[in-house]
């Protein structure tokens, strides 16, 4: 018997409050652009492991993006730096795996795809 493993809706994650004015609004390309990429690796504290840092975009000119922090991430596929045309988080503790919570990936085109134990939703300074 296979599980449907759940969809995790954006509303659901830490920090969305704060961005849903800026999530709620349309790209005028139907995809949403990627300002800022940053893959970074600790192994100095008790948290060690690899955090993404993925800030998006509706509009070139758009003065605010959301930053999505996603933290010990793994398995990391990356097939787009430019674009992601729709980001999904399914729920997939039902695995078993250690520290793994969540899956994310462009269900669109599959820009991007890798697994994360937690995601942080802030604004970002879409200029800087």
């Amino acid at each position: 018997m296979i599980i449907a493993e759940p969809e995790v809706p954006l509303s659901a994650l830490s920090g969305y409050a704060d961005v849903a004015d800026l999530l709620a609004r349309k790209s005028k390309w139907g995809c949403t652009l990627v300002r800022e990429l940053l893959i970074k690796h600790a192994s100095e504290d008790e948290r060690s492991g690899t955090t993404l840092t993925l800030v998006l975009l509706h509009d070139r000119n758009e003065k605010f993006g959301v930053r999505f922090t996603f933290h010990r991430v793994s398995g990391l596929k990356i097939q787009d730096t430019h674009q992601v045309c729709g980001l999904a988080v399914r729920d997939v503790r039902s695995r078993g795996w250690e520290g793994i919570r969540f899956e994310v990936y462009d269900y669109e085109n599959a820009a991007i795809t890798f697994f994360c134990e937690d995601v942080t939703l802030t604004r970002a300074d879409a200029m800087g």
